[in-house]
């Protein structure tokens, strides 16, 4: 069922069509950066339409088609109506109207994805379904989705996982009203009809229930392939061991688990992988963690580079609109997450950024600045000159402007390797030794600087005078710098008064 090599004639339009005959094609992103054509089939829509029209009775109402019809979110609700006997309505979450475009009044259903969640709660009734809600295209957590069914108990939720490569959607868990969730993220559920569901190790071998492995997807809706990329698609698209002869399987690149119960957990994608200080970490068990806390409405975590470090950055949307104290979430976490895997930064938007797709555009996010977080308590200000220059070695390290004397080291952000280059630098800049262990246990300004002060009493330094100098050449310009060095060394006029000049 190949298309023809030239044009299109008119024997072939009057041609009997095929299942296997091409239906549309999408294009997604690569990781690359070249977009890939994913090849749909008739067979494979139409098995997809047929069990939408099975599992999704809302269908036979009126959906809304808000997303562009490049993205497959939009099939769902463009082509299930019209097989369902449904009304399509055109319009975008918005708001603008207390009314649906065409005089709706309530939907029956809404795809959305969980980025949609928030803008969902802050629109008219009218936007929200009342027969099915169908997620799909992030990780869903039970406390985003808990605030909408707190509103709306009366529909019906299905988390809905698929790769525009297995027709939008092939694995599902439906949550019918009233049914409780367990907090954390949502579970994708089992495959759908004629969909096969595989988590398999890198010698594409069945992994135990529980343990994480990658996830691969095989049945009657997989793609025919990616238009003129024919070394990509035999890649991605592997002869099934498990299956029939002749059938493939799709790597999928997410990372999933079987659960006791028989669903699967989507726990990522295994490129949102990163390695930060040695450790491989996980970015979407960090969002899952951060969604969990009470005040988070929405967080996505990615990484950042400084000075030739790696760390990590939580973005996230408050529940109620004020910034959190960035002390309290850090202890939080601690409770579930390794200290490698607590983000250095935190930062708190009103919405998180959309691609075209509906999903979080991480690109689109803003740099974490280096304005001091929000802490428990508020700020101290140095009030020595020991203080002073610690305070800015810190703030060099740790790049955070402002640091107040007794604001935490790990609530700054700071971390074994940071607290390595403070103490270093601290030796270097006022000449004392101070033994590594005591650095570390000084988790502020104020405490560090009484270590200082007493290491220059013992070691006969004077680290106040040379902290005053320190601070003083820090607020001249390059070339009064090197006029004062210039008479400090003999090298230059001997009644150089820079300093005093001032």
């Amino acid at each position: 069922a190949r298309c023809p090599a030239g044009d299109v004639t008119d024997a072939d339009r009057r041609a009997p069509l095929r299942p296997d005959h091409l239906a549309y094609a999408i294009y997604t992103s690569g990781s690359t950066g070249r977009p890939k054509g994913v090849l749909i089939s008739h067979r494979a829509l139409a098995d997809y339409l047929a069990a939408c029209r099975r599992d999704y009775p809302g269908l036979a109402g009126s959906a809304l088609l808000h997303s562009p019809v490049s993205v497959d979110l939009s099939v769902t609700t463009l082509l299930g109506p019209l097989t369902a006997g449904g009304r399509i309505v055109l319009g975008g979450l918005d708001g603008r109207t207390d009314r649906l475009p065409g005089g709706e009044g309530r939907l029956s259903l809404l795809k959305v994805t969980p980025s949609h969640l928030p803008i969902l709660l802050g629109l008219p009734e009218a936007y929200s379904p009342t027969g099915d809600l169908v997620i799909g295209g992030e990780m869903l957590t039970s406390e985003a989705l808990d605030q909408w069914r707190a509103r709306f108990p009366g529909a019906a939720v299905t988390n809905e996982y698929g790769p525009t490569e297995a027709t939008v959607g092939c694995v599902a868990l439906r949550v019918g009203p009233g049914e409780v969730l367990a907090p954390g993220p949502v579970p994708i559920g089992r495959p759908m009809a004629n969909s096969r569901a595989y988590v398999l190790d890198r010698a594409l071998r069945p992994v135990p229930v529980g343990v994480a492995g990658e996830l691969y997807v095989a049945g009657v809706g997989l793609a025919r392939g990616y238009h003129g990329r024919p070394a990509l698609t035999a890649s991605a698209f592997l002869p099934d061991p498990f299956g029939e002869p002749g059938q493939r399987m799709y790597r999928t690149g997410d990372l999933a688990r079987w659960t006791p119960g028989g669903d699967l957990d989507y726990l990522g994608r295994i490129d949102d992988q990163v390695k930060v200080r040695g450790f491989r970490i996980e970015l979407g068990e960090i969002e899952a963690a951060l969604t969990a806390l009470p005040g988070i409405r929405e967080a996505v975590v990615k990484a950042v580079r400084e000075t030739g470090d790696t760390t990590l950055a939580a973005y996230y949307v408050p529940d109620g609109g004020e910034e959190l104290p960035v002390g309290g979430v850090r202890r939080q976490l601690r409770r579930t997450l390794p200290e490698h895997m607590v983000p250095a930064h935190f930062v708190a938007l009103e919405r998180l950024p959309l691609a075209v797709s509906g999903k979080a555009d991480r690109a689109a996010l803003p740099p974490v600045g280096s304005a001091r977080p929000a802490l428990d308590t508020g700020r101290l200000a140095p009030r020595t000159p020991v203080e002073s220059l610690l305070a800015e070695v810190w703030g060099s390290v740790l790049h955070v402007d402002g640091v107040g004397v007794r604001d935490d080291f790990f609530e700054l952000g700071g971390y074994s390797l940071a607290a390595t280059r403070i103490a270093a630098l601290t030796a270097e800049v006022f000449g004392v030794e101070i033994p590594l262990r005591e650095v570390f246990a000084a988790t502020d300004v104020e405490s560090q600087a009484a270590l200082v002060e007493a290491a220059g009493r013992d070691q006969g330094v004077d680290v106040e005078a040379i902290a005053r100098l320190a601070l003083e050449i820090g607020e001249l310009s390059e070339d009064e710098v090197e006029e004062l060095l210039a008479g400090r060394d003999g090298s230059g006029p001997a009644d150089t008064d820079t300093g005093g000049g001032r």
